[in-house]
């Protein structure tokens, strides 16, 4: 065991009990926190699990790729104890095609053999692989296994592991340089460095902290710095837990975010010491002045006490002259002590620190000086076993005092070198001083030393770093190679390769330059040349994140070089500082943030608002902004952001609203350094979605069509269009939201947001159309749609010849009424009354009150006995009403419960899947497994709530009994559309029914949703056939059983309670009230039990089609183009829908195809049977779906449906108008000229049993709202209409041809 292992062991077991770290959320709060001894702990069941479990073996490497958080060190220490190597990266964090393509040249460089992580990064990698369009998913490392070292899959408490014969020599971690190029250097850390530079550190800390004679028990540290960092590691992680020092941490995005956090936690935790690169410091000054500015003097952070800092450490980057003065002079006043400064410098290959300084002290000016420097180091305070000589990188000579050299150093920090880089580790780690005699022998002496590539000079014993060999930029704090930024340069068009050069503006080291770029231009390019620096402005802030603040375009072999063909990066700075280089074009912004003095003052306050906001924009981007460009291409960095956030909250009351609030929650919650326990509100981002989604329908309908007022108006004309639009748009809501709200007080919202006067006791389990139109009273029960429309006949004359026209009247409907049938435009109902199920009330008929309409066209049939609500009925119903509010609610959980729980499963299982459609394959399947999930868990959910239902008075006719029923109802409706879309009339429904409750055998056909959880118990099904079928169980305050027995059941049936049917074949559109015996006027196909289970085969080839269906929008979505159109991703998005519906629309032309080949490419049409009953089976079910989610629909009432319909197969004569139709069997299908076709159904065939019965149609006419034709129907006459809700019988075999009689 090392020595360092061996002191940490010793610490944990002295300080078992004590607090060694403490992370603090963006607010503030405690998050989580570690005893010395559970971190301990959790460090050795990680080495236990690396050597026993995982099979990693000492030496291996390990990479840890964790989320900000005290895990990542849990996992470091796991590491060491076990003797693996611990690779150290960047968290994966958007953009994740920037932060992976970093991981990923780690990765290729080092060959690791295991990912270590944390349920953050594992669930952001698992959510980006399911998105079927991100860009990054396939970056995720393949061939290499993920371990989550946190959370429920992992048990601290497990048995500990250390590894015995751990050499000083040996490699502990591998610390790869921030910022590197595509040549990543990793540098190798000993575990006799580590110790040597963990003593360094200590020494610096304990020197200042002994001064003021302050207990090591009771030091108190504070760091937001990444610990994937050296220093962040070194300085805020290991020395603290070996000198059993507390710490306080948080993220830096916490840091970035809200600064001042960083004052408020030290002041709250009385921290001893922190430490922080010199930009933190400005930034926090300036910050604390703007703040304190706007409180009006008054301190911002409440009882801010600084008094017990006694060390703040400044490294990490250059230290400007003005940071001492800048803390000193802000918090002073606030108990920070005079002597807080301690200033440091150091280096990855180093470990980390080369020399601390716990004094501020300024060089001497020395001659060709500008400006004095910052020690950071003295003789007295280095490393006993360190040299530092300063040496002329040329002669490699040492220096005398006061001259500036190379710093090149010696002692037992200096790492063993670079991974696989053995040329590159001999030049950077073996240099040797040149003796001072001979420009070409060696010194005498055997000493190696490590080149730093940073210039200094000592001068009075101390050590001061001005400026570097290296090309390194640092701007904001944060480190960039030039290599990088040339390679963006380069990969613009009109560059020429080789000839780009990338500085900062100021080389002086104090790290607050800017990005300036030079390149050579083609010839062929220079009249374009404004188009070429404005791309590679875009490049770069693309590919690298920062904002170039001058990019010049060169003539032609004008850059400079050496005498080899390099590029000389700090001679190009200087021609251009001194305009002596031949630009062909400049491209300029302002390299400072303007009014950065008096950043408290709003900007443009007497502005209008849009120049209010180009105002700030211009002080945060430079006179360079351009407001018609998008956020990328002004260069809105991160820091950026963060001023832009603050500045807008200044002068505006609200911030930038998103575009898409849903997305916007989405990242929040996902991305945005969010706590772990935000997911429990990850299912508010489907319903924010959803509540936007419907404030834009209604937002259209006010602005496209106002209110729907009584007219009469031809579909050639423009407010039938503006109708058309907010129609389709209605259509699409009630597909994607209406279903899941029916029957709810949100739907009752929607309707009244949109203009309709319908009152809130209404009880809705249907659709509304032309809301204005339409006044509904208290107490009224709906459960039939209602459209106050209706399209006429062709108009053959008159100001709207030569085109159908649309009517619009108003629906008036009375208190307490009953609508279980259609009502016409123009209906008045009267109080009380009722219209049955299946009956169609004329247009303009007015139903006196308390009357019942029962038939098609309706007609009044006795008179009903309303029923007034008591005051106790309507405190229950108010109660149903609150249930029917939190139902959604509860649901949108339990889904997001079952769902999360398949997709961990299906992630997991096949995690080792490398497919280029993998990806696709976890959602599809994922959706399957939810789907699944949802359905199981009905069964027991009708059991619990619900329980066995029998035959006799209703004894639970209680509110709370209707919520129960209503909520088991509700699942089992949201649960079904997977089993509807792959397995509907399938044996496996007739099981989930029966575990329901349902009495049905195997043989029966059926369709799932027509089976409700709370009738089930009252049905009995053998050996028939159903197809669209509604029961009406409950009556006159008793549950009433239905028999069907050895019967097929058409479209559209409705069976009344305590009814039997045996041996019985009833018409679509019938209403059931009596018993029906042996009425078979068809034997039908009967198929056995084992035929039936061959047909069922069917549903996993559709799960299969379906899959495939949705690669051409996943191809799409892999295709990287941009055309710089405003808007453009709204328009891709457009275009992957696009590709979407031509996908389905194929499918649904290849269904066809398949399903009547003889009818396509040979002619047959006198086949009376399909070819295959599997086939149409699959016909059936994929149909439906199809239609709708290709979004025909949207189309309706246009030409493209009538192309469509030509494009299929069906023979369209002249001119046609097709709206609201369900077609089935396009090739059998004939339309004749001007017939209007609305919301009917017209197919080419019929079932009687298992049998299908295939044959022409033909339609002319008005087909009104709810009409049904079968095979064989013939309506020839083009002036008859259909009466609504009317089944047209067909002719019967050898009257083919001959017109049916309405």
């Amino acid at each position: 065991m090392s020595t360092l292992i061996h002191q940490l062991h010793g610490v944990a077991v002295r300080k078992q009990n004590d607090t060694f770290a403490t992370w603090h959320e963006i607010n503030g709060a405690v998050g989580k926190q570690y005893t010395f001894g559970e971190l301990w702990a959790e460090a050795g069941a990680i080495a236990y699990n690396l050597h026993h479990v995982w099979g990693v073996k000492k030496g291996d490497k390990v990479v840890l790729c964790y989320d900000f958080g005290l895990h990542f060190f849990a996992a470091f220490l796991g590491c060491l104890r076990a003797g693996v190597v611990a690779i150290l990266v960047y968290p994966p964090f958007p953009p994740l095609t920037k932060t992976l393509t970093k991981m990923e040249k780690v990765i290729k460089d080092c060959q690791p053999v295991l990912i270590l992580t944390d349920i953050t990064i594992m669930a952001l990698k698992k959510v980006d692989e399911l998105k079927p369009f991100s860009k990054s998913k396939g970056m995720w490392p393949k061939g290499i296994a993920f371990k989550v070292t946190n959370g429920i899959h992992f048990l601290p408490k497990m048995k500990s592991f250390d590894q015995e014969d751990i050499l000083e020599s040996d490699i502990a971690f591998y610390q790869y340089t921030s910022g590197s190029t595509g040549d990543p250097k990793g540098v190798l850390v000993t575990f006799k460095a580590l110790e040597a530079n963990v003593k360094i550190n200590h020494d610096g800390i304990s020197q200042k902290l002994t001064e003021d004679g302050l207990d090591a028990d009771k030091v108190v540290g504070f760091s937001w710095l990444p610990q994937y960092h050296d220093f962040g590691l070194i300085f805020a992680s290991i020395v603290p837990f070996a000198e059993g020092w507390r710490m306080h941490m948080m993220s830096p995005i916490s840091f970035i975010k809200k600064p001042l956090l960083w004052l408020d936690l030290m002041s709250n935790h009385n921290v001893t010491f922190g430490v922080a690169p010199d930009f933190a410091y400005h930034l926090v000054a300036r910050k604390f002045k703007e703040e304190m500015s706007k409180a009006g003097g008054k301190c911002p952070i409440p009882n801010l006490d600084l008094s017990s800092v006694k060390y703040l450490q400044n490294g990490a980057e250059p230290i400007r002259l003005d940071t001492q003065e800048a803390i000193s002079s802000t918090f002073s006043d606030f108990g920070l002590r005079k002597a807080w400064f301690c200033s440091g410098y150091g280096l990855a290959e180093n470990v980390v620190t080369v020399s601390w300084l716990n004094e501020y002290h300024l060089s001497t000016q020395r001659q060709g000086d500008t400006k004095s420097f910052v020690a950071v180091g003295s003789a007295e305070t280095f490393h006993s076993a360190m040299d530092i000589k300063i040496v002329d990188p040329v002669s490699q000579q040492e220096n005398p005092e006061n001259k500036t050299g190379e710093i090149w150093l010696s002692g037992p920090s200096v790492a063993a070198g670079y991974h696989g880089k053995p040329e590159l580790s001999s030049e950077v780690f073996q240099a040797k001083l040149l003796s001072r005699d001979s420009a070409t022998d060696q010194d005498d002496s055997t000493t190696t030393f490590l080149r730093t590539g940073d210039l200094g000079f000592m001068q009075d014993g101390y050590l001061y770093v001005c400026g570097r060999i290296k090309d390194l930029l640092i701007i904001n704090g944060v480190n960039y190679y030039p290599q990088d930024i040339e390679l963006a340069v380069q990969s613009c068009n009109g560059v020429r390769p080789g000839c780009v050069a990338a500085f900062s503006s100021d080389d002086s080291g104090e790290g607050d330059g800017q990005l300036e770029v030079v390149f050579e231009i083609r010839n062929a390019n220079k009249m374009t040349a404004q188009a070429v620096c404005e791309a590679i402005k875009s490049a770069i802030i693309q590919d690298i994140g920062i904002v170039p603040s001058k990019i010049v375009a060169l003539e032609e072999r004008s850059i400079a070089k050496t005498t080899s063909g390099k590029i000389q990066r700090r001679r190009n700075r200087d021609l251009l500082h001194v305009n002596q280089h031949k630009a062909v074009f400049v491209l300029d912004q302002s390299s400072k943030l303007a009014g950065e003095g008096n950043g408290h003052q709003k900007i443009g306050h007497n502005l209008p608002p849009a120049e209010k906001f180009d105002a700030i924009m211009t002080s945060l981007l430079g006179s360079d902004y351009d407001p018609n460009s998008g956020w990328d291409e002004n260069g809105l960095t991160s820091l950026i952001l963060m001023e832009l956030n603050n500045k807008l909250a200044e002068s505006f009351p609200a911030t930038i609203p998103s575009t898409v609030p849903s997305f916007w929650c989405y990242k929040l919650i996902i991305y945005d350094g969010a706590p772990p326990s935000l997911g429990i509100f990850l299912p508010l981002v489907f319903l924010l979605w959803h509540i936007t989604f419907t404030l834009l329908v209604c937002l259209s309908k006010w602005i496209v069509i106002g209110k729907y007022t009584a007219r009469e108006v031809p579909v050639a004309s423009i407010y039938y269009v503006r109708w058309w639009f907010v129609d389709r748009a209605v259509h699409l809501w009630e597909m994607l939201i209406g279903r899941y709200v029916m029957g709810t007080p949100w739907q009752w919202l929607f309707y009244s947001m949109m203009g309709c006067k319908v009152h809130s006791s209404v009880k809705l389990d249907c659709f509304l159309r032309e809301f204005d139109l339409l006044d509904i009273g208290e107490n009224t029960e709906i459960s039939f749609g209602i459209k106050c429309r209706k399209f006429g006949p062709w108009c053959e004359s008159g100001p709207h010849a030569g085109s159908p026209t649309l009517r619009f009247r108003q629906i008036r409907v009375g208190h307490g009424c009953v609508v279980e049938g259609q009502v016409g435009p123009g209906v008045v109902l009267g109080d009380g009354s009722k219209v049955e199920k299946l009956a169609a009330v004329p247009e303009g008929s007015q139903v006196p009150a308390a009357a019942i309409a029962r038939g098609s066209p309706a007609h009044q049939s006795g008179m009903s006995q309303p029923k007034k609500k008591t005051e106790h009925e309507k405190q229950g119903m108010a109660v149903l009403r609150v249930a029917k509010i939190v139902g959604p609610l509860m649901e949108l959980y339990l889904t997001f419960v079952i769902a999360g729980s398949a997709g961990w499963a299906i992630t997991i299982g096949l995690s080792e899947l490398e497919w280029r459609y993998s990806t696709l394959l976890k959602a599809f399947l994922i959706i399957v497994l939810a789907g699944i999930g949802n359905l199981l868990v009905c069964i027991p959910m009708k059991w619990i709530l619900i329980g066995h239902r029998k035959p006799g008075p209703v004894t639970d006719n209680s509110i709370f009994q209707e919520s129960i029923d209503w909520m088991v109802d509700y699942h089992f409706y949201t649960s079904i559309l997977l089993l509807d879309l792959v397995a509907n009339n399938a044996v496996i429904v007739n099981a989930m029914l029966w575990l329901l409750g349902l009495d049905i055998d195997m043989e029966s056909k059926v369709w799932t949703e027509y089976f409700p959880p709370s009738k089930v118990d009252l049905i009995t099904v053998t050996k028939s056939s159903l197809s669209v079928a509604h029961f009406d169980v409950k009556q006159n305050g008793e549950y009433r059983k239905v028999h069907i027995e050895n019967s097929s059941i058409g479209h559209s049936v409705t069976i009344d309670g305590g009814v039997t049917i045996d041996s019985a074949q009833v018409n679509p559109m019938t209403h059931v009230t009596a018993n029906i015996h042996d009425a078979l006027t068809s034997k039908g196909t009967r198929l056995p039990l084992s035929k039936r289970l061959v047909v069922d085969l069917a549903t996993p080839l559709i799960a299969t089609v379906l899959f495939f269906s949705i690669i051409p929008t996943y191809e799409f979505f892999q295709v990287d183009f941009f055309v710089p159109l405003v808007g453009f991703p709204v328009v891709k998005m457009a275009l992957a829908l696009a590709v979407f519906c031509f996908s389905w629309f194929f499918l649904l032309i290849l269904l066809h195809w398949v399903t009547y080949p003889s009818h396509y490419f040979f002619g047959a049409r006198g086949q009376t049977k399909p070819w295959s009953l599997a086939m149409f089976a699959i016909y059936m079910d994929l149909h439906c779906y199809l239609w709708d989610f290709s979004l025909l629909p949207i189309f309706w009432g246009t030409p493209f449906f009538n192309w469509f319909l030509r494009g299929m197969g069906c023979n369209v004569e002249g001119q046609a108008f097709f709206f609201g139709i369900r077609l089935y069997d396009f090739p059998l299908m004939t339309i004749k000229d001007k017939t209007i076709i609305d919301s009917c159904i017209v197919s080419g065939h019929s079932w009687v049993f298992d049998g299908v019965y295939i044959g022409p149609t033909t339609v002319a006419g008005v087909l009104h709202e709810g009409s049904f034709c079968l095979a064989n129907t013939y309506l020839l006459d083009s002036s008859k209409e259909t009466h609504p809700m009317q089944f047209v019988p067909p002719r019967s075999i050898g009257e083919e041809g001959k017109h049916t009689e309405l």
